[in-house]
């Protein structure tokens, strides 16, 4: 690796790009279509990196690149990427296939592709360098792989996946559930200022349980930890049977079935 280019310099590309900061141990150039969000980035990252508002820039000098852009102007940005130079490109756009994203790449120019293109799919904890990050891991040779491995570990945990068309379901539940594990604190926080508690109090009080909950799960199957918790006529096995009268493991299910499906809509 000579340089290494971000193209997309919003809320998710920033928050990898400061997590593996300390591992890129090669110049930044940081590609935004807005310049100033660009030099923010690169502001943040340090005397090692630059800006440019010019996708033409990464695709002339870098052969590493993140891309982090929304699905309707990355096919447009890999046609540009696409200059004969080799690089690698690990792609963290929701929903696009690395069938498509491989077309688009070889209908850039009539450069021979020599780009390998790498499908991810970080989520947003990436931001505190806890992200649960999926690596597409079909057809990676062996040194792209372990490069993925080297830089993106800095972001939280890798998992790898064989079969592409996971990734839809990982994008319902990883990518999308930080949404939902927020909404259940809100209401955890909502339900205990009911109860008479402050607002303060209550939001710390939900935090902290949802993180040494999460902390337990390393080492403690869910329905185990359940089960220590819920004592015979207790208040927890009380409220677990109030939440599945209310439907709440049917709603966990349908957020991600639907955030799945959603995926899914968007290779097509």
């Amino acid at each position: 690796m000579n340089k290494f280019g971000v193209v997309g310099c919003g809320k998710m590309g920033t928050a990898l790009m400061i997590a593996m900061k300390d591992v890129l141990n090669v110049p930044i150039l940081c590609c935004d279509v807005y310049l100033e969000v660009a030099n923010k980035l690169a502001n943040a990252l340090g005397n090692n990196a630059t800006a440019t508002d010019c996708v033409e820039d990464i695709a002339q000098n870098c052969d590493v690149v993140l891309l982090s852009v929304k699905p309707g102007v990355a096919c447009g940005i890999l046609k540009r990427l696409n200059t004969g130079i080799s690089k690698v490109i690990f792609s963290i756009v929701a929903g696009l296939s690395s069938t498509d994203m491989k077309k688009a790449i070889d209908n850039g120019t009539e450069a021979p592709a020599k780009c390998e293109v790498v499908r991810m799919m970080p989520n947003t904890p990436a931001l505190v360098g806890a992200s649960a990050m999926v690596i597409l891991k079909y057809g990676l040779n062996t040194e792209t792989q372990k490069l993925a491995e080297n830089i993106f570990s800095k972001t939280g945990e890798c998992y790898f996946v064989e079969n592409e068309s996971l990734m839809d379901a990982v994008t319902g539940l990883s990518g999308s559930g930080p949404a939902l594990f927020a909404m259940m604190a809100e209401a955890l926080a909502d339900a205990g200022v009911a109860e008479g508690l402050s607002r303060n109090l209550a939001l710390a009080l939900a935090r902290q349980t949802m993180l040494g909950t999460a902390k337990l799960l390393e080492v403690q199957h869910p329905a185990i930890l359940k089960e220590n918790v819920m004592s015979p006529g207790g208040t927890t096995a009380a409220g677990v049977l109030a939440a599945e009268k209310a439907g709440f493991r049917s709603a966990a299910e349908a957020f991600v079935r639907a955030a799945t499906q959603k995926s899914r809509e968007m290779n097509h």
